[in-house]
């Protein structure tokens, strides 16, 4: 198993900084996705780590050996490093066998064993065996996909890196392709370096997942750490569905239209009565048909809330309530967000108009104004 190690690493196009002094550490023998919005970098990176890009400043190391810095660059074909494209890129006109040696072909180390019985042992390993004598048009996206990641393994990499892979493949194919990619990766021990711009393939897939913004990495944790705890409010709107509201905090409670909640992480350094920005997750809102004549609730959950309906999808296993709200507890007098967004189970179609009434659980995330608020 080899660790990727990234340090200060500084890409730009002319006039346009891509990459601004990012640093990253992928552990050996994980999974890390690299997420972000297109034209973010993510790209560039996996470029850059393949050997097809050389980077302006900074290092990459793979292991031991530094592949890319100052004085240094290793051309891919000596990187050890298996590359899947985003469409796959099989050559048309060579069989599945034959497109999976073709690394091996080209001077790739083959120890004791032919090219014949690795391309064999990989396509047994991505579920393709008996396709052997197939051609790239005979199979479909999925199967194709399959075979590109059977020819980056093929020479047995140190590193694989997935260039959005899935992405040109159906709903329900890129979950059972990217299922049976991750199991094989995990099986094989292999570092791998996934790119995407999807939050569920990250977040379901990756061990750790990096957040590129603005060339560098803005957050890098565990995906439940990078949804439930996340570095600003920014980051809380990109990862998932998020309710940014107008918030008071006051020690360890922030005062907000759903009345006073917990704060996961109360800052004693903040002063009392600090306006702030406080998430609250769509599912941390309930659709309550108490009446909100009592005004307050228990220790963690807040004042209730009321509002009209003014979008409803219906998603099998939940559902997403969109409610325009009236308006919040007084005092103190808050902004009111055009919308709160709800996630529910076993709650019944509600079309537009209809009247609702919310409550919100804490603990909730605050992040105080950083000039005191507008």
């Amino acid at each position: 198993m080899t660790q990727l190690v990234v340090a200060g690493l500084d890409k730009a196009f002319g006039h346009h900084q891509v990459l601004a002094g990012l640093s990253i550490d992928v552990p050996a023998g994980s999974l890390t996705a690299i997420l972000g919005p297109s034209g973010s970098g993510k790209t560039t990176l996996l470029r850059i780590l393949a050997g097809f890009e050389r980077a302006d400043a900074g290092t990459v190391r793979i292991g031991s050996a530094v592949a890319d810095g100052p004085g240094t660059f290793l051309p891919p074909e000596r990187r050890r490093i298996g590359y899947v494209p985003q469409e796959g890129s099989l050559f048309p006109h060579l069989s599945v066998a034959d497109n999976i040696a073709f690394g091996l072909k080209r001077g790739q180390r083959r120890g004791k064993e032919g090219c014949g019985q690795r391309s064999a042992e990989l396509l047994d390993a991505v579920g393709l065996a008996g396709f052997a004598r197939h051609y790239p048009h005979q199979l479909s996206g999925g199967q194709q996909q399959r075979v590109a990641l059977a020819r980056a393994l093929a020479i047995r990499p140190e590193i694989v890196l997935l260039d959005e892979p899935f992405a040109a493949l159906d709903a329900h194919l890129r979950a059972s392709v990217r299922g049976d990619v991750q199991q094989l990766l995990r099986a094989a021990g292999t570092t791998t370096v996934l790119v995407t711009h999807d939050q569920d393939e990250a977040l379901s897939t990756a061990d750790r997942v990096a957040v590129l913004r603005q060339g560098a990495i803005a957050q890098y944790a565990a995906p439940q750490e990078l949804y439930t705890q996340p570095v600003d409010a920014d980051m809380a709107r990109f990862i998932g569905d998020a309710n940014l509201l107008p918030g008071i905090l006051n020690g360890s409670t922030v005062q907000t239209l759903f009345g006073g909640l917990a704060v996961a992480r109360a800052d004693a350094s903040v002063t009392s009565h600090c306006p702030a920005t406080v998430l609250v997750r769509p599912e941390q809102v309930e659709l309550v048909t108490a009446s909100p004549e009592s005004g307050h609730a228990g220790a963690g959950e807040a004042d209730y809330l009321t509002g009209r309906v003014i979008g409803y999808g219906y998603h099998g296993h939940d559902a997403v309530v969109t409610v325009q709200p009236d308006g919040g507890p007084q005092p103190p007098p808050l902004p009111v967000p055009p919308v709160i967004t709800v996630r529910t189970q076993g709650a019944g179609a509600l079309p537009p108009g209809t009247r609702v009434t919310l409550r919100a659980r804490g603990p909730v995330l605050a992040w105080p104004e950083p000039t005191g608020g507008d």
